[in-house]
C-alpha cells in the first residue's frame, strides 16, 4: 500500500494513521483474548473502545477512497485532454502532410507541363533550323555548281 500511495503524502499520512489504529484494535483484542481466557468478563468499555476504534478505521478508509476516487477523476480528465490533443495533433499533422502533397503534385505536373512545352518549342526549332540549312546547303550547291544567279528572299529563310 506504502508503494502505491508513494506520490501522495496525504495517503500516506493517512496510511500511518490507519495502521496504527489497526494495532491499537488487534492489541485490543489480545487483551480481551487474555482475559477471556483467564475467566474475566469483557467489559462495556472495552466493547465501545473497540467499536470507536473501528469507526475511526472505517472514517480514514472512507477518506482515503473519497482521495482516489478524486485523484482518478482528475487523471481521467488530464487523460481526456490529451488523447484530445493526440488526435487534434495527429489530424492537423494529416492535413498538413495531405496539402503538402497536394501542393507539390502540382508543382510537380506544373513543372512537367512546362518541361514538355519547352521541348515542343525546341524541336520545332530544331526543325526549323534543319529546314534553313537544308535551304542554306541546297542553294550553296548550286552556287558551288556554277549557278551565280540565284536569288535568296528573306521569306525562304525564315
Amino acid at each position: 500500500m506504502r508503494v502505491l500511495t508513494a506520490d501522495n503524502g496525504a495517503q500516506q499520512s493517512e496510511l500511518r494513521g490507519l495502521k496504527n489504529l489497526i494495532d491499537a484494535k488487534f492489541d485490543l483484542i489480545k487483551n480481551t483474548i487474555v482475559q477471556k481466557k483467564q475467566g474475566g468478563l469483557v467489559s462495556t468499555e472495552l466493547l465501545l473502545m473497540g467499536k470507536s476504534y473501528m469507526d475511526r478505521t472505517r472514517t480514514i478508509i472512507t477518506r482515503m477512497e473519497n482521495r482516489e476516487e478524486i485523484l482518478l477523476a482528475v487523471r481521467l480528465a488530464t487523460s481526456n485532454v490529451d488523447g484530445t490533443i493526440t488526435q487534434v495533433s495527429i489530424i492537423l499533422a494529416f492535413l498538413i502532410s495531405l496539402a503538402s502533397t497536394i501542393f507539390f503534385y502540382n508543382r510537380t505536373v506544373k513543372n512537367y507541363s512546362e518541361r514538355l512545352r519547352l521541348e515542343q518549342s525546341l524541336r520545332d526549332e530544331t526543325a526549323n533550323l534543319e529546314r534553313r540549312i537544308a535551304f542554306l546547303k541546297s542553294h550553296s550547291e548550286r552556287i558551288g555548281n556554277g549557278e551565280y544567279g540565284i536569288q535568296l528572299d528573306s521569306d525562304q529563310l525564315r
